[in-house]
């Protein structure tokens, strides 16, 4: 995403190498490089402001403590991108998770005018209809590709698929994508042209229904005016998802990590962390949570005033945590770490973390066919 820092897989393995020997500036490096796509993440999959944090606080601290595990530290991306859906998984699961969520405001994006802040609007209307014809599991593999920018065998170490299932997924759901922004497109711009791309349209309100969407993919196909029209308009769908809202990160939570991780005083809550985030493969990479059986948060063993105490400590440590990023309400100003402003409902109100049949248009987790994410092997 624009205003994210660019990646570089050799930066990845030098920072997971430094981090093996528990070195604190390291954990601020992955933290300038990760911390606000990895809290987008986090927010995509919660849908609230304060258990994002939580998610992403324990994952920072569990990659820091069982980072020496990763046998392929070059892998280093994927591999915090698996914890913290662990730590997002079981926050779902938990019975005690709080029925009312509250989400984190949009990262805003102050030098657009009204007329680009009109067109990012309609950009986002028509991202939305296509995206709602997408399963959960397709949804999230292009949310992790297109949007964090990870390649296909890091999404299959991410969702628990081996290379083949991951390319597979990744792409069917871009073909999918891009045949339900060309419907989308057809429906609201077409429709004045050909009064049988309209019909169709209009059988189905908006956004438009899987089946409707699959009859204009067929006419698209076949008609002589929709067909060029369809040319004309094809826009790469990795530019166009830059449109959506990027969560705001919380300005306290890099304090908050560093006191863990740093603080001898809360040294029994990184243990307690750092348990909760196993078992650990023999590739390093964690045992996927499982979404309907998995042990929830609360019973993880950590401590129920985590919070107060971490914010009590981070007082002392913020002044070495560096920059932080502003959370609406927290006192700070705003950091530009995202291409987005407004409210940040990233696509829409989430589903079921199960990859049901029905599709919906925002990107949820999904359950996964193997247990644990499949590292390539190594020669």
């Amino acid at each position: 995403m624009s205003g994210w820092p660019n990646l570089d897989r050799a930066d990845d393995e030098r920072l997971a190498r430094s981090l093996a020997v528990s070195d604190p500036g390291a954990l601020i490096q992955v933290m300038d490089r990760y911390a606000a796509r990895l809290y987008d993440y986090c927010h995509a999959l919660l849908r609230d402001h304060e258990q994002a944090a939580g998610a992403l606080h324990d994952a920072l601290i569990a990659a820091y403590a069982h980072v020496s595990v990763l046998r392929e530290p070059d892998r280093f991306r994927g591999w915090l991108y698996a914890l913290v859906r662990n730590e997002c998984m079981r926050r779902l699961r938990a019975p005690d998770r709080p029925a009312e969520r509250r989400e984190a405001p949009e990262v805003e994006d102050g030098f657009l005018d009204e007329v680009e802040l009109s067109r990012r609007q309609e950009a986002r209307r028509l991202v939305h209809g296509a995206l709602s014809g997408l399963r959960g599991r397709e949804r999230e593999s292009l949310d992790l590709m297109l949007r964090h920018g990870l390649d296909a065998d890091e999404v299959g170490g991410v969702l628990g698929l081996d290379a083949h299932e991951a390319s597979n997924l990744t792409g069917e759901a871009h073909a999918r994508l891009d045949d339900a922004l060309a419907a989308a497109y057809i429906a609201r711009a077409g429709r004045d042209d050909c009064p049988e791309a309209a019909a169709i349209a209009d059988d189905g309100g908006w956004p438009l229904p899987p089946p409707v969407v699959r009859r204009l993919v067929h006419h698209i196909d076949t008609c002589r005016i929709c067909g060029p029209r369809r040319d004309r308009a094809a826009v790469s769908a990795a530019r166009l998802l830059q449109v959506l809202p990027v969560a705001m990160m919380p300005t306290d939570l890099r304090g908050l990590v560093m006191a863990t991780a740093t603080d001898p005083a809360l040294a029994p809550d990184l243990a307690a962390i750092a348990h909760g985030a196993e078992p650990f493969d023999a590739w390093g990479w964690p045992a996927m949570v499982d979404q309907e059986d998995g042990k929830p948060a609360a019973e993880r063993g950590g401590p129920r005033g985590l919070w107060a105490a971490l914010a009590a400590a981070a007082a002392v440590i913020v002044v070495v945590a560096g920059a932080f990023y502003v959370m609406h309400g927290s006192g700070g100003k705003s950091a530009a770490q995202g291409p987005t402003g407004g409210t940040s409902g990233s696509v829409a109100d989430p589903s079921s973390p199960s990859d049901s049949e029905e599709p919906s248009d925002s990107p949820t987790p999904t359950e996964s066919e193997s247990p644990t994410p499949t590292p390539t092997t190594t020669t």
